[in-house]
């Protein structure tokens, strides 16, 4: 079964709370559980635990990514946090989706 880390960017900001990244991040979900995929889900707004970031992205064959402009402050959040190599256990890195 094909492993898919669904990775939410969006920003809850004014009017907006983040809903369209949320409801396009619940439509993937959903789309991909209903089609055999096995589904982990994180919100870059959200606090986070570093250990299950690093087991999220290691676990992943594919990974999805919403909204790219917070994705590089999510991303260098969590590799800033730990000297831990993300790659460390996968002979190939997960494959993005953007």
């Amino acid at each position: 079964m094909t492993k898919v880390f669904i990775i939410n960017g969006g920003q809850v900001f004014d009017e907006s709370k983040g809903l369209f990244n949320k409801t396009l991040t619940n439509w993937t979900e959903n789309f991909m559980v209903e089609n055999g995929f096995e589904v982990r889900v994180t919100n870059a707004s959200d606090d986070f635990d570093t250990q299950q970031e690093i087991e999220n992205f290691t676990w992943a064959d594919v990974i999805v990514w919403h909204t790219k402009p917070l994705m590089n402050h999510f991303l260098n959040q969590r590799r800033n946090t730990s000297h831990h190599d993300l790659r460390k256990d996968n002979a190939m890195a997960p494959t993005p989706i953007i």
